[in-house]
């Protein structure tokens, strides 16, 4: 069942900061230039709508049966030395069967951009 959730910017930082958000292995990487970012950032200071994005909420243990892979987003970019998301670190801990993470479907560059 699908479901639409009004949630914050900063909220949404804090899943991928603790650790709730990944990029599944389907993700191309992280492209969006200087240009790019600033238009996004003035969007949200101009209170002009930035998109919507679409999570896929997925059960620990179905990540980990089925081996999806998931990659952290870049922390600390650099167009030289660090470019690439790191890998995850597989399997994730699953203190019971309703333990899940968010994978972003869509909305990967404008979260990569907000995040580093």
């Amino acid at each position: 069942m699908a479901s639409y959730e009004k949630t914050t910017i900063r909220s949404v930082l804090d899943d991928i900061n603790s650790r709730r958000m990944y990029l599944p292995a389907i993700q191309r990487k992280y492209v969006w230039n200087e240009d790019q970012i600033t238009r996004l950032m003035d969007s949200i200071m101009l209170n002009y709508p930035i998109g919507t994005f679409l999570l896929w909420k997925v059960k620990k243990k179905v990540v980990n049966d089925m081996e999806y892979s998931m990659y952290e987003f870049i922390k600390d970019f650099h167009e030289r030395d660090a470019y690439k998301n790191p890998p995850a670190p597989q399997p994730f801990p699953a203190e019971s069967s309703s333990d899940y993470i968010w994978a972003v479907l869509d909305g990967q560059q404008r979260l990569t951009s907000l995040y580093i």
